[in-house]
């Protein structure tokens, strides 16, 4: 009888540790790098955007006819670039899937853009990207306080002043590429 008691012990805490390793792995998973529906949203926004700052920055590069509009174009294809392969690179190490290209509307907007020739295309492309990094910085912005993954947290803090910086360098190409327009439109 003694040795049933000692068998029925053992058994009961094997099962105990069973019982409890299985629940604490799910937390383990989670502490590895699991994403959030949340963090795996901003993965996608965030890269979606970069891809198409890029693919602006390209055309703008081509297009543009105003140094500063060519020059934003350059620093964007540069820095977004740089971006979205760290993160990339985070989201990969984390089992995210990562789009390869800009969404729906963005490719939209990118068709129209490069409908535009001349100072159209400037004033155009700068405000553009003063809208568009307008939105970026408040997803970043959010990112950097609600975010569950503390990897993709310091991404968007250390990504924000310069998406901050381009934000400035657009707003200055914008008023430079608006002035050039009007002079071409009283022409």
């Amino acid at each position: 009888m003694k040795i049933n008691i000692t068998h029925q012990a053992i058994s009961l805490f094997s099962a105990g540790i069973v019982a409890a390793f299985s629940l604490l792995t799910p937390a383990i998973a989670a502490d590895k790098g699991a994403l959030t529906s949340k963090d795996k949203a901003f993965i996608n926004e965030a890269t979606e955007g970069g891809l198409t700052e890029i693919q602006m920055g390209e055309m703008g590069k081509e297009k543009a006819t105003n140094a500063d509009v060519k020059s934003v174009a350059e620093m964007l294809v540069t820095d977004h670039t740089k971006a979205n392969a760290e993160l990339k690179k985070i989201a990969t190490a984390k089992g995210a899937e990562v789009p390869d290209s800009p969404g729906a509307t963005q490719k939209a907007n990118l068709m129209l853009l490069k409908t535009k020739k001349g100072a159209s295309f400037d004033a155009a492309f700068a405000d553009d990207s003063v809208k568009d990094h307008k939105a970026t910085i408040a997803l970043f912005e959010k990112a950097a306080k609600e975010l569950d993954d503390p990897d993709l947290k310091a991404f968007a803090e250390k990504t924000l002043p310069t998406l901050k910086e381009h934000l400035a360098m657009s707003e200055r190409a914008a008023a430079s590429a608006t002035k050039e327009k009007a002079k071409a439109d009283k022409s």
